[in-house]
């Protein structure tokens, strides 16, 4: 048996042997491996204009729907309830997306058009349309009835020219082969125009092209002449001129017109139903549709089911709209309260900030899904 002694001699030797090795050269080229470099997701896409990056984000994709086909079966269309925000310039438009599975083919640039509403037998997909008789018996819809839409819906598809982007391997640029005019436009997967069949959520990416902005004209060149100095004449004496009259009185200053305070403008969705008992929690979006921001803003929001008033709900912050940002968006803020169903209730927004004030209200129609809104807007009929 190992004494003590023994135990403590053989413990401190092979301490001393690991620590040798770790400087030896092999040791010393272990600790020098580099890290790895971060990965790049599928999928991912920005614009590139001349040295401008744009990032894109994605928008929030909703599907009308029209008519009840079968079970689980839902024909309708779809669209973004909001236009898009993300501003970049018709040219030169560069798309670069990662995405080697497909070469950039599954890629598609659409313009979009707001769509009011559409008739009724439109939505009708079977492939043996019915007349407008059993129309109404098989869908509970006249045949010629208008179904409200108010989305912006892919309109059409440019056409884009793909090809690789050197030393990048994965990566793909596609530019547009025709000229755009500007409008407002989405990236996304494709599957999305017109009247369809419901078939789960999809990428897209909106956004606004505008004109570029003219380039600065060229400085004109400065073109120095050489003068020749001429010889100095004999001082003539001047006479002296009379005494001038004293100068008129200075015209009094008119400050100017007080311009009026700019109106406010904004939206109101609400974005997500979560389930409770007896009650269930909405969660309002009031998006700033104004090109300047808000401040000291105060939130109130109505919600009315016949003569009975629930409410208000206040929000009151020193916020900046759209520089502050409450849930990860630069341009919305969220409103949370909880209260029976409210479908068929009538929905009062009211905002006041220092730049002005604003009151909208909408009626809140029964939605097919509990997490899409249908709100129609109506005159403010609230009365204090």
């Amino acid at each position: 048996m190992q004494t003590k002694t023994g135990k403590i001699f053989w413990a401190g030797l092979l301490m001393a042997v690991m620590i040798l090795a770790a400087f030896t050269p092999e040791g010393y080229a272990a600790r020098k491996v580099k890290k790895k470099k971060k990965r790049i997701h599928l999928g991912e896409l920005y614009i590139q204009q001349g040295k401008k990056k744009i990032k894109l984000t994605q928008g929030n994709l909703t599907f009308r729907t029209a008519l009840f086909m079968g079970e689980d079966v839902r024909s309708g269309i779809y669209g973004l309830a909001q236009a898009p925000t993300l501003k970049a310039a018709t040219h030169p438009l560069e798309i670069m997306v990662f995405d080697p599975e497909s070469a950039g083919e599954k890629v598609r640039l659409t313009r979009l058009a707001y769509v009011e509403k559409n008739q009724a037998s439109l939505f009708d997909l079977n492939p043996t349309k019915l007349d407008p008789e059993n129309f109404t018996k098989a869908y509970g819809l006249e045949y010629k009835a208008e179904v409200p839409v108010k989305l912006w819906c892919v309109d059409e598809y440019i056409p884009l020219q793909i090809t690789e982007v050197p030393k990048k391997p994965g990566w793909f640029c596609l530019v547009p082969t025709k000229e755009l005019t500007p409008g407002n436009y989405a990236i996304n997967q494709g599957g999305l125009e017109g009247p369809r069949l419901y078939t789960g959520e999809h990428p897209i990416y909106p956004l606004v092209l505008v004109a570029p902005a003219p380039p600065p004209p060229p400085k004109p060149k400065v073109v120095r002449q050489k003068v020749r100095k001429k010889a100095a004449k004999p001082k003539e004496k001047v006479a002296k001129a009379p005494p001038c009259p004293p100068a008129p009185p200075k015209p009094r200053e008119v400050a100017p017109p007080v311009l009026a305070p700019p109106h406010l403008d904004a939206g109101l969705t609400y974005y997500g139903v979560y389930p409770g008992a007896p009650k269930i929690r909405r969660e309002y979006r009031i998006t700033n549709l104004n090109d300047f921001p808000w401040h000291n803003v105060r939130i109130k929001i109505f919600v009315r089911d016949g003569k009975t008033i629930l409410g208000p709900v206040t929000q009151e912050k020193n916020i900046v709209l759209p520089d502050h940002t409450v849930n990860q968006r630069p341009d919305k803020t969220m409103m949370h309260y909880e209260t029976p169903n409210d479908a068929g209730y009538k929905i009062y927004l009211e905002i006041s900030a220092k730049e002005g004030k604003l009151k909208r209200a909408w009626q809140n129609y029964p939605a097919d899904e509990p997490g899409e809104s249908n709100l129609v807007e109506i005159p403010w009929d609230l009365d204090k």
